[in-house]
């Protein structure tokens, strides 16, 4: 038997919970249901078939050739601290509605923040998992070689990704803190370029073989744009997060466009744009067949904390296709409308470029 320990620590809040849906919990299966997502994003050079077959190979499915998990994982999270609002860490304003009388909060200083964690923070306040918590993650298998194909993912994991909701707009980013080889904490990260070197050194490695853009979220030939350290994880967002709000108000009339951020999009109309197959095939009640209702933003706002005071932002853009072929940007009833491209995208970080302090590309 093979058992590695890790001892992680939060970033940014983590909303994720329990058997409940409400309260805070750290969980197994949503580690390593995380973990399996980037493990493909490593290997988005595999076929499909291929992909879900060497996946299996370790993490497990419910195929017929297909066995249990070759890793198993566990959590001690004696050390975790939980919140029931947000807004106990992020100062506000009480307003009151005109129509309606009721009241409502919005934030003094953060909207960057309020705007990335809208749907956890301001549309429901969700209980989370505070910054500053630790835990520890304890794998163990039978098989070695497994195991580090695991570890890898799990490595890519705590460096771009996170756990629980909102990890794309920056919540639920954690560090590790003791126990894998080549962490932030044991490399004297303090700047952009040393964290440029770090990822050229560490990430690029696990990274093999070519890679054209695929209907899923890829890391090779992705870009990791970086940005000037902060002395706190707010700070931190909130110097990626108030950028990003500012330009989608700026061009909120774009709306064929906004998809490229990830949909659905609902616009005052009330309709929902997704993409649909051309041409488009409906079903009795007139809606269009194998419609694709949702799509995940090919951007990643994280915070990553390397070591006491020093919390870099970065943004990742992956590399995908992000609208199949042969699809179109419709509505649910089937009505067509230009396919967007990059160039949205492309002013984002062209507005951004003065703030931008290293560029990556993996």
């Amino acid at each position: 038997m093979h058992t590695l320990k890790f001892e992680c620590e939060v970033v940014t809040p983590m909303f994720l919970a329990g058997a409940d849906g409400i309260t805070p919990e750290l969980r197994a299966p949503s580690i390593k249901g995380a973990m399996r997502f980037w493990w493909r994003a490593m290997n988005g050079h595999l076929s499909i078939d291929k992909l879900r077959e060497k996946e299996a190979e370790i993490f497990g499915g419910s195929g017929e050739k297909e066995g249990k998990s070759k890793v198993s994982i566990r959590i001690n999270s004696t050390q975790i601290k939980k919140s029931e609002t947000l807004w106990e860490e992020i100062g506000y304003d009480e307003k009151t509605a005109k129509k309606s009388g009721k009241k409502y909060k919005i934030p003094k200083k953060e909207n960057g923040i309020a705007y990335l964690l809208y749907s956890v923070f301001m549309l429901t306040e969700r209980p989370y998992i505070k910054s500053d918590s630790k835990f520890e993650i304890i794998f163990t298998s039978f098989d070695e070689e497994a195991l580090k194909k695991a570890i890898n993912s799990f490595k890519i994991l705590s460096i771009f990704g996170g756990l629980g909701s909102r990890v794309r707009r920056g919540a639920g980013s954690f560090v590790v803190t003791k126990g894998l080889e080549n962490n932030f904490y044991g490399q004297n990260i303090k700047t952009p370029s040393e964290l440029k070197n770090y990822i050229e050194g560490v990430v690029k490695p696990l990274l093999k073989g070519s890679q054209k853009p695929c209907k899923h979220s890829v890391l090779k030939n992705a870009k990791i744009y970086i940005f000037e350290p902060k002395e706190n994880w707010k700070k931190a967002l909130e110097s990626i997060g108030e950028p990003f709000a500012d330009f989608r108000q700026n061009h909120k009339d774009r709306i064929i466009e906004t998809p490229m951020f990830g949909f659905p999009i609902r616009h005052r109309n009330k309709s929902l744009f997704g993409a649909a197959p051309d041409p488009n095939k409906k079903d009795r009640k007139g809606n269009v067949v194998d419609f694709l209702e949702r799509r995940a933003s090919p951007l990643v706002f994280k915070v990553i904390k390397t070591e006491k005071n020093c919390f870099i932002p970065v943004i990742l853009r992956f590399n995908d296709k992000f609208i199949p072929n042969n699809y179109k940007i419709t509505d649910k009833k089937g009505q067509k409308f230009d396919n967007p491209n990059n160039r949205i995208i492309d002013e984002f970080f062209n507005d951004l470029k003065t703030n931008i302090k290293e560029e990556v590309e993996l």
